[in-house]
């Protein structure tokens, strides 16, 4: 099998972790921005070289979980039946430090990577 970053990542979260992040994906999916706010504790979009790139949030004990997405609003028009939450990749850190840099730079060159495409390649 094809190895899914995202669907790694959540994978190796403690079942908690997972089922806050995939319900925070699920809200957005059904209710997108503006609906869901997209600055709040569980949901932020992010800015500088993050741009364009949300996060999920979720926090256990010292440790901050985080999920990062993409809105793929115009997935329709690349053969998807309709607007899309992409999960990309995801990361954890302790509570007040840095996310490492190499799990933001995976984030953008799977955000790049998926807008390359010329189609909308979904794991289901």
């Amino acid at each position: 099998m094809k190895s899914c970053p995202a669907r790694d990542f959540l994978d190796s979260c403690r079942v908690a972790v997972r089922d806050n992040l995939l319900a925070t994906v699920l809200a957005v999916r059904d209710y997108p921005p503006p609906s869901f706010p997209a600055s709040g504790p569980r949901w932020r979009v992010m800015t500088g070289p993050m741009g364009g790139i949300y996060e999920a949030r979720d926090k256990h004990g010292g440790t901050l979980y985080r999920l990062f997405c993409l809105l793929d609003r115009k997935a329709g028009d690349r053969g998807a039946s309709g607007p899309l939450v992409v999960l990309l990749c995801g990361g954890q850190k302790a509570v007040r430090t840095v996310m490492p840099t190499d799990t933001y730079d995976d984030a953008r060159v799977f955000r790049q990577h998926y807008l390359s495409a010329g189609s909308c390649p979904i794991e289901r």
